[in-house]
């Protein structure tokens, strides 16, 4: 019997999928004649993830530009349902607007007006098309996590978990807003500060790899910090080790992501 995940993994391949058939402008091999530096007559790479502009040929540069052309025209319709035009000088209601942009100019005073300016998911994004099919991944349904996401499209972990980042933080600043957070029970609220594990799929197990590999003296300065604040100097005199090493090996092991320095000089792990 499939797992959830590969269900979830299952669904959002085929959501993808259509996405790039809606959005794409054409058929891929129509656009590219001459061939990417990869050697495939494709905008995608061998792993079906759109290419950079700068490693694409001419013809492939050209549909990708296409494809978030469409794509951020997607995103100005959307921001239009959802908050009509109105200019901030005059007033007025009409506007003009190239197709693929996100530039609305007032048709009274001329006045320009970003649609994307109050919608901070969609301003000022260098691709486009990763915002969208969020967006759309949402709207259907599924219950992904990020890094899920971030193997649907073949990139970096990072993409997915600063997309839910910053999903987590407009909701957050949403639930705070209405006042939410304060009539919520205890269980519902402390659930908000334990949703990174399961968003971002990163368990228990790989922090055992990244300790495993620790040197002698930060493995030996990690197990004497527990989940409970432990101040830096009770750490300096009961191991018995430099300051500078000490210090040294904190931020090591916060960069890491295994420990959290708190304020009051105090230390704790993750």
């Amino acid at each position: 019997m499939p797992s959830q995940r590969s269900i979830a993994r299952k669904q959002l391949a085929e959501v993808y999928e259509q996405f790039r058939s809606t959005y794409q402008p054409g058929p891929a091999t129509q656009f590219c004649i001459q061939g990417c530096k990869l050697g495939a007559f494709s905008p995608y790479d061998s792993g079906g993830r759109i290419q950079s502009l700068k490693s694409a040929c001419p013809c492939c540069r050209s549909f990708i530009k296409a494809l978030r052309k469409n794509c951020t025209e997607r995103i100005a319709v959307l921001i239009l349902e959802y908050k009509p035009f109105r200019c901030d000088y005059c007033g007025g209601s009409k506007f003009d607007r190239k197709f693929g942009q996100t530039w609305a100019r007032c048709w009274i005073c001329r006045k320009g007006k970003e649609l994307t300016a109050t919608v901070q998911f969609f301003h000022r994004v260098k691709t486009p098309e990763d915002r969208l099919f969020y967006f759309v991944a949402l709207r259907s349904g599924i219950d992904f996590n990020a890094k899920q996401f971030s193997d649907t499209l073949r990139k970096s972990s990072n993409t997915g978990i600063e997309l839910e980042r910053k999903i987590n933080v407009n909701v957050l600043y949403r639930l705070k807003s209405e006042n939410r957070l304060a009539l919520a029970p205890l269980v519902e609220f402390m659930r908000i500060f334990d949703t990174r594990q399961p968003l971002t799929e990163f368990g228990a197990s790989r922090k055992s790899r990244r300790t495993s590999s620790l040197p002698e003296s930060e493995e030996r300065l990690y197990s004497a910090i527990k989940t409970d604040p432990v101040p830096i100097e009770t750490l300096i005199h009961s191991l018995g080790m430099p300051i500078g090493n000490v210090l040294a090996g904190l931020s090591v092991l916060e960069l890491d992501g295994l420990i959290v320095c708190l304020p009051g000089s105090l230390v704790a792990r993750v």
